[in-house]
This record gives structure tokens, sequence and C-alpha cells, in this order.
């Protein structure tokens, strides 16, 4: 099956014939349909057996995630901690500094511009989704 995607305008580049690709989605998968196609492929597991692997690793990333690690599954994805919310009041002392991107420049601003901003957060208890 063939990935769609658009063109659109690219607002970070100055070039007007530079566009940035979207692929469109043509559907949404869940964990059962990723096993139902890992037998379909010929998996000897037992759906049981790679629900419950599944589960495992699926635990041991969101622990790896909520310890401010950058998780890789074997260079299919790669999932990184983020942080979500407002924050209010100054921000609070730290000795590492962490790079955020400012928001999308319009074309006459240029490229994105770094800013570095020091704020450590505690492991919060879960993953929000």
């Amino acid at each position: 099956m063939p990935i769609n995607y658009a063109l659109f305008e690219n607002n970070v580049t100055a070039d007007p014939d530079e566009h940035a690709a979207t692929v469109q989605m043509t559907d949404t998968t869940d964990l059962d349909a990723l096993i139902r196609r890992m037998i379909e492929r010929g998996s000897t597991t037992t759906r049981a057996d790679i629900l419950a692997e599944m589960k495992d690793a699926i635990g041991a990333c969101e622990s790896m995630l909520l310890d401010g690690m950058r998780v890789n599954l074997g260079g299919l994805v790669e999932f990184v901690p983020r942080v979500r919310g407002v924050s209010t009041g100054p921000p609070p002392r730290s000795t590492r500094p962490a790079t955020a991107w400012t928001s999308a420049p319009t074309p006459a601003d240029g490229p994105r511009q770094r800013q570095h901003h020091s704020h450590t957060a505690t492991r919060p208890s879960r993953l929000v989704r």
C-alpha cells in the first residue's frame, strides 16, 4: 500500500520552491492489530506471549521516558520525553540547560532560532496520554 502525502508551503525557509511533505494517514491501528499482523506474517509465538512481551516493552519504555531518557526502538521509532502545560512564576535553577525551539517564524523572520532554558522537573508518577 502506498504512503500518501501532501505538500505544503515551507515557512521555515525563504526559498519559495521548497515545500514540506506531510503524510496523510489512512487509518489508526492498535496493539491488537499489530499482534494480528505479526501472526499473519508467520510468527510462531502465541498471541498471549506476544501481548505479554509487548506490555512489558511498553512498561519499560514508559519507565525510561519518566527517567528522562530517549528511547529508540531498533531505528523504527524514537520516543522522547515531552513537557506540556503552563508554567507560572520564575523558572527554577538548574545546571543543565535544555534547548527548545521558538514558535514557527514567518518567512521574513528567517530560520528558527534556538533558545536555552534551564529547567529541572521532578519525575512524574505516570505518563500523561
